[in-house]
């Protein structure tokens, strides 16, 4: 089955408006069966020269939105082909965000020319009766329709497929010759669809595929060089101030910031940004800082200028230009490093276009010193509706700030729990929260295991199970600077009244991956709880891991 990649960028947030709109319109067509090409799935690697260190740009969509496509483009993605000893060339994952795990066959013309006959078997699926049903790589063609924009098997006047799909192979790029955008919708004309055996799109694309070398080397942070704790105060794309951890090493006249935005692949190694001292200043040029293995594709720190625009309907819209540079004005006093105005620090997927991962407006660091905060308090404490199979849900909100607004350090910041009295917090027990390794009163605010507690940005969720509560208490504690200090607690009243917020005892949890592969632990994304209670019961739950 065709998995999607859980792609995290922004780029709907720059992305152009005829696009926005386009993609409201795009459906699905039912066909009658096409001429198949090939219903063999090419698993296993064919014979012959493996072309190293590529990089892949195509327009890509996968399921999802409210009209159930997204276009998620490929900019600077890993790319894989191979030239067979049979002549032919193969692309690995040839449908860009949808990973099949196989190999589509590009057949030779003769010189340069390749050419992709369509449709090729791809990957499996289950039809409505249960049965393993072969999925194909098919061209589409755009068609208008009054029902609106169909991507559809494009057929001749005498009913014949048009199905090849041509590729120009030079110096080792690989082009997809292009069938040109429809001038009114900037849409592709065809794509390269991830369909059944009548030509039904299944939300997956790809077109306009250009795979070249990649020659990029990533920054490294020099062995032995440690780094400090900074705060990183900017912008973001909603014009808020935020603060953040950083680290920064300095090693002479070079300074070196680890990438302040996370990935979802927790094993992913650091990757560092590196600046060069001039003077009073820090200049940091564009530059390749890693692989993020979880989506495949290159990261880069892209330097560019921000401003603002008024739209036809009065919108303000910010505006984004490249850079050479980003340049921080250096305080030889306090190690303060203050970006120029307008500056606007990317995260992105290559340098060429804008498939932006994070942004950071007007950044600037200043070192961190730890000091016994006392924290501020918690806010938007709230009952979530009661369920019998989960409990009971209680919501909060949390800043990463001190009672006077400075930041503090989230891995020192942790929260208590209290039931109708604030004599004594809550403790959760190994019985009741299985997932704990043992019983925990102090609550780090980072922590999620998926079951018991939860968290989404500011936000924090656990599930209560205490008998007859009137009310419950969040109260937040600050371990830094040597000392503790607590916030007040804040008290949220049991206005419906549940009283019976029991949980039997879980014995066994297996996990599963939406297709009903059985995992050895929860993954990042959608995935399945099966528990097993200790009286025998067991409950199924559809959980979206973070």
């Amino acid at each position: 089955m065709a998995q999607n990649s859980n792609n995290q960028h922004l780029f709907s947030v720059l992305k152009t408006q005829s696009q926005q709109k386009s993609l409201r319109m795009f459906a699905k067509a039912a066909q009658s069966k096409l001429p198949i090409i090939s219903d063999v799935i090419i698993r296993d690697k064919p014979e012959g020269e493996a072309i190293e260190n590529l990089q892949r740009k195509a327009f890509c969509t996968v399921p999802g939105g409210t009209t159930g496509i997204d276009y998620v483009p490929q900019t600077c993605a890993v790319g894989n082909f191979l030239k067979g000893k049979d002549g032919n060339l193969y692309i690995y994952d040839a449908l860009g965000k949808c990973y099949t795990f196989s190999y589509l066959k590009l057949e030779p013309l003769g010189g340069s020319s390749y050419v992709l006959h369509t449709p090729q078997a791809i990957d499996t699926d289950y039809d409505s009766e249960g049965k393993t049903i072969n999925l194909y790589a098919t061209r589409l063609k755009l068609e208008k329709t009054p029902d609106g924009l169909n991507y559809i098997p494009e057929m001749t006047a005498d009913g014949k497929f048009v199905g090849d799909v041509k590729f120009e192979l030079q110096d080792n790029t690989l082009t997809q010759v292009s069938d040109g955008k429809d001038a009114e919708t900037e849409l592709p004309n065809t794509i390269i669809a991830l369909t059944t055996a009548e030509g039904e799109w299944r939300g997956f694309c790809t077109t306009d595929i250009v795979i070249k070398p990649f020659k990029e080397t990533a920054t490294e942070l020099p062995e032995g060089l440690e780094p400090s704790t900074y705060v990183l105060n900017f912008l973001n794309l909603k014009s808020e101030k935020e603060n953040i951890i950083a680290q920064v090493a300095i090693d002479g006249n070079d300074f070196y910031l680890k990438n302040p935005f996370v990935f979802d692949d927790e094993n992913a190694p650091d990757m560092w940004i590196k600046g060069t001292k001039e003077n009073s200043k820090v200049v940091f040029k564009p530059q390749y800082i890693g692989l993020n293995k979880d989506e495949n594709n290159y990261v880069f720190m892209k330097p560019t200028i921000y401003g603002y625009q008024t739209t036809d309907d009065g919108q303000k819209k910010m505006t984004v230009s490249n850079a050479d540079n980003l340049t921080f004005d250096l305080d030889a006093t306090t190690g303060k490093l203050t970006c120029n105005e307008k500056g606007l620090m990317l995260i992105n997927e290559g340098l060429e276009e804008l498939n932006v991962w994070a942004a950071y407006a007007d950044p600037n660091l200043t070192i961190f010193v730890d000091k016994p905060f006392t924290p501020a308090n918690p806010a938007d404490i709230k009952l979530e509706e009661y369920s019998e199979e989960d409990g009971q849900p209680v919501v909060f909100s949390i800043k990463a700030q001190d009672v006077n607004g400075e930041f503090i350090l989230p891995e020192h910041l942790y929260y208590n729990v209290y039931f109708d009295s604030d004599k004594a917090p809550y403790t959760f027990d190994t019985e009741t929260y299985s997932q704990l390794d043992d019983n925990l009163t102090d609550i780090p605010v980072s922590y999620n295991d998926g079951d018991y507690f939860f968290l989404k940005g500011n936000l924090r969720m656990f599930y209560a199970y205490v008998k007859d509560f009137k009310r419950v208490g969040i109260q937040m504690i600050y371990k830094g600077g040597g000392e503790t200090k607590r916030s007040e607690i804040v008290w949220c009243d049991n206005a419906a009244g549940i009283t019976d917020c029991t949980a039997d005892s879980k014995v066994k949890i297996e996990y599963y991956d939406l297709c009903g592969r059985r995992l050895l632990q929860p993954t990042k994304g959608i995935c399945i709880s099966r528990i097993t209670y200790s009286n025998g019961e067991q409950k199924t739950i559809k959980r979206i891991m973070r």
